[in-house]
């Protein structure tokens, strides 16, 4: 077990800098000059504890060297380190051991205490934990806009040129394809961030070039640790998709600074020269002594470099060296969803559906009361009420917006006038919500159970 106190205010370069924290609400971290830090940008592995005069917080990491032995796993008290952030300045700075397996860590934050962190715009962008490890607050924002400019900034602004009031008109399969293509890749981003699957890779050694203004990131890792560790790379697809998966790229200092930390894009992994589109893997990894060979493209707007008192000083090009590598996984589902638009105008069946609409609306209308539950609902706003009108009257609907604008809750509304549709018609029929992922699931059911208890038992029932 490795215990130690991290702290201290510095004003050297490339190193953090400290801010006091103020107290503890349900919600955040309350620091100072009202500032707060929202748990759930911590991605803490359990509730924070909390005190009148301190906060008890747990992580749980999976953490894989590249340096590591495929028989290499710590656990339990051979990978638990405890620190105690005590009201006062501390000057000492501990170094925790990276061991491959689950590292836990358990740092009690009093109030008062100096929280060593790094800035940018003046946002909080790195909490360290304990040195060398940090946690990005930067990716992990609920602000949708600061994620995008991590992850997918050029998906964002697609999406920006298409936010209008009135829905979009299209005509062909390429302007359908546009409309949508950032529209997916900034729900993947905000889906894979809020699913936290992701490993660190640490000891990884990244060879960097830059081509045509672009900058690149090459390393390799023993195939044989990543199916030890289910850590899975595949190239981004050949059409339609900036990216199959996202990395948030860390340099730390033995001194504790980060003199680079960013975001990438993966572009490419292959394994003995073949490109792995479909994240391929099989048996013969176990005991193979190759290599994957990952390539990423870094994502222009996230690469920073600490200055004076811990603030970003601008874009600075990285070196070569070793990194700790916190890998973002994409759903394949996402991935196929992209590559599906840029197929589109191959798929004649496909392009009636989403392009020509039914045959016959009048006979697909539901009973006027059907489309009252959602008329009838407060929670939905006016673009959220035509997105169900319209997939109560059409055999296919496809709604998609960036995070934050309610689409579960749509999802929800629109499931339970499904089944009140359902009952008003004297039929037995299920409704199928499916999701990509296990929490989504979780959360879809929550939001149905909660329209359905506002809906009373005519529909419960």
């Amino acid at each position: 077990m490795q215990k130690g106190a991290y702290g201290g205010q510095s004003s050297t370069p490339d190193t953090p800098t400290s801010v006091v924290v103020w107290g503890f609400r349900e919600d955040a971290l309350q620091l100072q000059g009202s500032k707060a830090i929202a748990w759930n940008v911590l991605a803490l592995a359990q509730p924070p504890q909390l005190g009148e005069a301190a906060a008890v917080l747990h992580w749980k990491v999976h953490l894989c060297s590249a340096k590591s032995q495929v028989s290499d796993w710590a656990v339990g008290d051979r990978n638990t380190w405890r620190s105690v952030l005590a009201a006062s300045r501390n000057p000492s700075s501990p170094t925790l051991t990276l061991r491959t397996g689950i590292l836990t860590l358990e740092v009690e934050v009093a109030k008062g205490a100096w929280l060593p962190v790094s800035w940018s715009s003046a946002k909080i962008e790195l909490l360290h934990v304990a040195r060398p490890f940090s946690i990005c607050a930067a990716h992990r924002s609920p602000d949708a806009v600061e994620l995008c400019s991590c992850l997918c900034p050029e998906a964002y602004a697609a999406c920006l040129r298409q936010t209008r009031e009135e829905p979009i008109v299209v005509t062909t399969p390429e302007e359908y394809a546009e409309a949508w293509r950032g529209l997916v890749e900034v729900e993947a981003a905000a889906s894979a961030v809020e699913e936290g699957l992701g490993r660190h890779l640490t000891d990884v050694w990244v060879d960097w070039e830059e081509s045509e203004g672009v900058t690149y990131g090459r390393f390799e890792v023993k195939a044989a640790l990543l199916f030890a560790h289910k850590i899975k790379f595949r190239s981004a697809m050949p059409l339609g998709e900036w990216g199959s998966s996202w990395l948030c790229v860390r340099r730390h200092l033995k001194g504790g600074g980060v003199p680079w930390h960013g975001h990438g894009a993966v572009i490419k992994a292959s394994f003995d020269e073949k490109d792995l589109i479909f994240a391929e893997e099989d048996d013969t990894w176990q005991d193979s002594g190759s290599s994957l060979r990952i390539t990423f493209r870094v994502i222009a707007t996230a690469p920073r470099r600490s200055g004076e008192n811990g603030l970003a000083s601008g874009y600075a090009p990285p070196v070569n060296g070793f990194y700790l590598l916190e890998l973002i996984p994409k759903a394949l589902a996402e991935s196929c969803m992209a590559l599906a638009l840029e197929e589109l105008p191959h798929c004649p069946l496909v392009q009636r559906l989403v392009l020509a609409g039914p045959s016959d609306e009048r006979s697909l209308a539901p009973a006027p009361e059907v489309v009252e539950v959602a008329a009838l609902l407060d929670s939905l706003n006016d673009s959220q009420r035509r997105a169900v009108h319209y997939a109560l009257r059409h055999p296919l609907a496809q709604v998609q917006g960036p995070p934050g604008t309610g689409k579960t809750m749509t999802t929800a509304v629109l499931a339970t006038c499904f089944a009140w549709q359902n009952m008003s018609s004297g039929e037995n029929r299920a409704v199928l919500l499916c999701t990509p992922t296990n929490r989504a699931a979780d959360c879809a059911a929550s939001f149905v159970a909660r329209v359905c208890r506002r809906q009373g038992p005519c529909v419960c029932g």
